[in-house]
């Protein structure tokens, strides 16, 4: 059985099937071993890469009796020393991976302008977070890639393109530790 697949730059597996080059099932599980040992290989900035879909690939996976690729703690450590410190990862109830970041802002409706300058972005990639609002000013963003159940190189990206929105207008001078 051969599947078709189109390798990125390494971080994800399995997206855009049916595009590019035929390899065997083995080729297949000893890309996606090796890819959960390596480091982030792409040269490109995460800042400048886009997000691409998980949905078609999920159900491709599914279908040849695979699951879609999840990233491990040690590679969601490299991926994090490419966007802000103040980006963390976490573990939900579920033990899924997820990048959050915690913010204070002036009043409540800077938080709220936070969510619109945030939403663009998102919206422009395609790939949303999860926003809260805790309190009247206290936000934070959880990014994780639903379609995989936990963290893929997309939540880094957009955090890359997050950590680029100017937010000094609209954050308080003391801000959560870390």
């Amino acid at each position: 059985m051969a599947l078709l697949l189109r390798y990125p730059n390494c971080a994800s597996s399995l997206q855009n099937v049916r595009r590019g080059t035929r390899y065997s099932m083995a080729a297949v599980q000893h890309h996606i071993s090796q890819q959960r040992r390596s480091t982030c290989c792409s040269a490109t900035p995460l800042k400048q890469q886009r997000c691409e879909p998980c949905e078609e690939a999920k159900r491709e996976a599914g279908y040849m009796g695979l699951h879609p690729m999840v990233m491990d703690m040690q590679t969601a450590e490299k991926y994090r020393e490419q966007v802000d410190p103040r980006w963390q990862i976490v573990e939900d109830s579920e033990k899924r991976l997820r990048l959050r970041r915690v913010m204070r802002t002036k009043n409540f409706t800077k938080a709220l302008e936070l969510f619109q300058r945030v939403g663009q972005v998102a919206e422009a990639e395609g790939h949303h977070p999860d926003l809260h609002l805790e309190g009247w000013n206290n936000v934070s963003i959880e990014l994780w890639t639903h379609a995989r159940n936990g963290l893929s190189e997309n939540d880094f990206i957009v955090a890359a393109k997050f950590d680029d929105i100017d937010l000094a207008d609209l954050l308080s001078k003391k801000q959560p530790e870390v």
